[in-house]
Order: structure tokens, then C-alpha cells, then sequence
């Protein structure tokens, strides 16, 4: 990738030479219609959803909030805040308190769930959440280059309308996270108040307070990261602290043989799900950083902000799963649906008014990564065509909270096991979604010399945007691949059947392993290389 970054001239140039097409404005163009916010009475829309366009604009203006929505970030429209070094540490500083929280926690345990020794966990954990934080990574270093939002730059791949079921798919991700994130939080709520309040009355009480930090915009959101991931951070060292002495490093594996190796491929993939599925919005929260800013930079900055506190959080979660079967009162708290993570950890900590204390202060952990979600749900509605992008994002991220609120309150009891099977599925789209924009950036854009075959002027253009049939087969038949290799508890594909089994042994039941994600990478790329190659000789873009 070009150090440098500087991508403005180069994009004048292209633009210049492109067929008949007049060359847009470095801003680009966009579906969203903006209303002056300085418009006199008469000059001020009459219809309902315009209305609305103008009072979020005049917010925007006088709390200097979000104003740019979806459009493309120019180099020189960049917040001039982010220059300084020290301001984009942010990079690491907003990951850090949007992965410190319940939701990488109660991940932790999905190691005992599946029967693997602490030792084994662990390393799988660091290799598996490493492996994961390649794609947030490469993404970051786009969005901020490019000046676009994730499902924009799908269009330099995927086409016009493939970037579209790439939004799609975002949008029930991010609700789909926002509700784990609200149920864990709903559940230590409920665990502080002696089930005084109920845990669908937490997970709402959660979604509010994160859709207001989502309204607020980028800003809002980064200046609540940069603070609230410390306080987190220390408050899960507590816990290591009171609970690490119990840890059990000597217990060994449930299972042995093909069903041992099946609780490793597993446990791999959710390791690698958990991390991976960052990189569908991350773009969206590095267009204001400095095109210049180095891309090792951003790339580290961010994958470390990502791989570090999600994998103690989970290790912390991990220590205290070993830990239960020499702790009769904890392994009853966890089994206890009823009551949930919240009051395991209330007996881990003493004494118990700073263990209330501390589950208070966790129970609003989630709000991070609740909040970063809700905003690019948004977003992502936002992209779905020209009509839906008239209207205000504000209005999408309200029906995204009451989308997110439904399924938390429907899950709040089912924790571990809507984690186990949401964070597969999150797994086989992300390594769709990776390898084309791998394969098309590297081979297809040159992307070692930099940028200079992306012509950014050209992103809201379809006339100019790759045609998407190469992109769209791939996707869709990797998550074909991924059906076939998935082991789910609702569908266990014919790949999966070839390792392990489901039989009850030593209490547990065994699984069959998650190729799911082998899978959809091997067809994906199968696919796609060819399929583009021919795409791009025949339609010339």
C-alpha cells in the first residue's frame, strides 16, 4: 500500500480522462438531499421526510454533530482534530472499550462449552482472534484512503446493486450484535438489582441509552470510547484478580479423538468470528482521519485495539468457566438460566457491595459496541437505494433499536447458546466479504503500489462502478460452501458430519466441527478470481 496516501491528485487525473462522462465533484454525489441550513421560510421544503432532512441538518450545525451521512470524505474535507499523532491513537482507544465488555466475557466460556482444556482454549483464543483482526485491519486502512463508508467500498467490487446485499447483510449483523450486547448487559442489570429489574427490562433500558449515544454521530461516539475503555479495562483486571486463583489449568479435555478435533475447528471459527466481524463497518468510523495518516499505522493500531482486550476479556471469561466444576455454587449460577452471567460474577467479587458496584459499571460495557452498531445500521439502510437514502438516518436507527430491543428481550435467557450460533454465522459472510475485497484490491487494483486505480470520484456513479456479476456469484456461492461445512444447532451441513459426532459423553455433548468457514474461503476464491478476470475483459470496468 502507498505510505503516503495522497490520493487527490490522482483521483483529479483519472477523472479527467474518463469517456464522455463529466467528472464529479471531489465531494461526489450523493442520494441524500441536503437542505441549507441558513434557508429562508419560503425556500424551506414542504413534505414530511424533507422537513426532517432540515432539522437534522440545523442539529447538526449548532451541536456540531454527524452532517455528512453516507457521502464520500474528499481528502480536504477531513476533520482537521485527527492530524495530530496523538489523536489518532483513538484507532486503538475507541477498540478498547467497544471489545472490554460482558458480551467477550461470556465468550470466554464457549471453550467449556465445547470441552477443551484451559491451555487449549487460550491458544486457540490469541491465534484465533489474530487470524480474526486481519480483516477490521485491511478494512480500516480502506475507508480511511478511500474517504468511503464500508458498504460504498463493496461498490469497487461488488457493483452497484452487489453492494446492496452486502448492506443487507450488515444490517442484521449490527442488530444482531447490539442484541447480544443488550442482553448481557440486561442480565448484570438484572443481577445488581436482585432481579428487581427483569432482564428484558435491562436489555431495554441498555438499547435506549446506546441509541442516544448512536444520534449523536461518529463524534458522540469516538469521545465515549476514548474514555469509557479504560474504566472497563480496570474493572476486568478486578475480576482476574479475585477470580484467576481459581483457575483450573489441570483439568483435561472431555472428549478425545475426531470429537476433540471437531471442539477445536469450533471453537477456532467463533475465535475468528468474533473479530473478523468488525471489519463490515469499521470503515465507516475512519473517514475523517487524515488520508495521509501511515497505513501500517492504522492497520496496527487498530488490530491491536481489537486482538488485546478482546482476548483478555475472554481469557478472564475463560479462567472463570475452568474454575466451575470446582465451584458448586458458581456452576449453579451459571446453570441457573434464569439468573444469567451477571450473578456469577457478583459471587466471583467481594465483598458484595463493591461486587454490585463493579456489575453496575460492567452492565454499561456493551454500550460501546451497542452504540458503534446502532450508528452504522443507519447507515447501512441508508445505502440500500436512492428513495431510502432521503430519508434521515436518525429515523433507521430508531427502527433498528426497536428491531434490537425485540430480539434482546427474546433471548435473554439463551446467552450461550445465541452466541455459539450468531458468531459462526458471522464468521462465513466476513470470509466472503474478505477474500473479494482481497483478491479485487490486490490483483485486480494493484493495491502494494496504493490506490491510484480506485477513481473515487466515480463511487456513487453505476455507470462507471464494476458491473457486480463476479463479485455477487462469489459471495453467494461461498455462503453456499459455508451451508455445506456449518455446524450449527438448527443445521449441521454434510462437510461438518465428517468429523465428530453429537453423542453425550462425560456429561457433554459432543459436536461436529465448523468447516464452514474453510468452505466458503475456498469456493469463494475459486469463484471469484476467474469470474472477475472475465468480468473485467468484457465489460472493460
Amino acid at each position: 500500500m502507498d505510505r503516503s496516501g495522497d490520493i487527490g491528485p490522482v483521483d483529479e487525473e483519472k477523472a479527467k480522462g474518463r469517456g464522455s462522462h463529466s467528472p464529479v465533484p471531489k465531494t461526489g454525489t450523493s442520494s441524500i438531499v441536503r437542505i441549507p441550513e441558513d434557508a429562508n421560510d419560503e425556500e424551506r421544503p414542504r413534505g414530511f421526510l424533507a422537513k426532517l432532512l432540515h432539522y437534522e441538518n440545523v442539529l447538526d450545525k449548532k451541536l456540531g454533530l454527524e452532517k455528512h451521512s453516507v457521502e464520500r470524505r474528499a481528502p480536504e474535507s477531513r476533520d482537521p482534530n485527527f492530524k495530530a499523532t496523538r489523536k489518532q491513537f483513538l484507532m486503538f482507544l475507541m477498540w478498547i472499550s467497544s471489545c472490554s465488555n460482558l458480551c467477550c466475557f461470556a465468550t470466554g466460556f464457549i471453550g467449556y462449552e465445547f470441552g477443551l482444556d484451559l491451555k487449549s482454549f487460550l491458544l486457540i483464543m490469541c491465534f484465533g482472534n489474530l487470524l480474526g483482526c486481519l480483516l477490521p485491519g485491511m478494512c480500516a486502512v480502506m475507508g480511511l484512503k478511500t474517504g468511503l463508508r464500508s458498504c460504498s467500498m463493496m461498490r469497487y467490487s461488488m457493483g452497484w446493486y452487489g453492494s446492496k446485499l452486502i448492506a443487507l447483510f450488515n444490517i442484521i449483523e449490527q442488530c444482531g450484535w447490539t442484541a447480544v450486547g443488550s442482553i448481557t448487559g440486561g442480565l448484570a442489570l438484572s443481577a445488581v438489582t436482585d432481579q428487581a429489574i427483569g432482564s428484558a427490562l435491562g436489555v431495554i433500558i441498555l438499547c435506549v441509552i446506546s441509541l442516544v449515544l448512536s444520534l449523536i454521530g461518529v463524534k458522540g461516539v469516538i469521545t465515549y470510547e476514548q474514555y469509557s475503555g479504560i474504566i472497563y479495562f480496570i474493572m476486568f483486571l478486578i475480576i482476574y484478580c479475585q477470580a484467576g486463583q481459581h483457575a483450573d489449568f489441570s483439568k483435561g479435555h472431555d472428549f478425545e479423538g475426531s470429537n476433540l478435533t471437531a471442539g477445536f475447528l469450533s471453537v477456532f471459527s467463533i475465535m475468528y468470528a468474533s473479530s473478523a466481524s468488525w471489519g463490515s463497518i469499521i470503515a465507516d468510523f475512519y473517514v475523517d482521519f487524515p488520508v495521509k495518516t501511515p497505513w501500517y499505522r492504522t492497520a496496527g493500531l487498530t488490530m491491536l485495539g481489537i486482538w488485546f482486550p478482546t482476548c483478555f476479556t475472554m481469557g478472564i471469561g475463560a479462567i472463570a468457566a475452568s474454575a466451575l466444576d470446582n465451584n458448586p455454587a458458581w456452576k449453579d449460577a451459571y446453570d441457573d438460566k434464569s439468573r444469567g452471567i451477571g450473578f456469577l460474577i457478583q459471587m466471583m467479587v467481594h465483598p458484595m457491595p463493591f461486587a454490585k458496584f463493579l456489575l453496575t459499571v460492567l452492565a454499561l460495557s456493551s454500550l460501546g459496541m451497542m452504540s458503534l452498531s446502532l450508528y452504522s445500521i443507519g447507515v447501512a439502510i441508508q445505502q440500500l437505494g436512492r428513495p431510502v437514502g432521503k430519508v434521515p438516518r436518525f429515523i433507521y436507527t430508531i427502527l433498528g433499536f426497536v428491531a434490537v430491543a425485540g430480539l434482546g428481550v427474546i433471548g435473554s435467557e439463551k446467552l450461550i447458546p445465541y452466541l455459539v450460533n450468531f458468531l459462526s454465522l458471522l464468521g462465513y459472510w466476513a470470509t466472503a466479504y474478505i477474500m473479494i475485497v482481497v483478491i479485487e484490491h490486490f490483483v485486480f487494483r494493484k493495491g502494494l503500489k496504493g490506490f491510484q486505480m480506485y477513481n473515487l470520484e466515480d463511487w456513487n456513479d453505476p455507470s462507471k462502478l464494476p458491473v457486480g456479476y463476479a463479485g455477487c456469484a462469489a459471495f453467494v456461492l461461498g455462503l453456499v460452501g459455508a451451508v455445506m461445512g456449518m455446524s450449527e444447532a438448527w443445521h449441521q451441513g454434510p462437510l461438518a458430519k465428517l468429523i465428530g459426532s453429537t453423542d453425550i459423553i462425560n456429561g457433554k455433548q459432543a459436536h461436529y466441527a465448523d468447516l464452514g468457514n474453510e468452505a466458503c474461503f475456498t469456493i469463494t476464491v475459486l469463484v471469484f478470481f476467474p469470474a472477475r478476470w472475465l468480468e473485467y475483459k468484457i465489460m472493460k470496468r
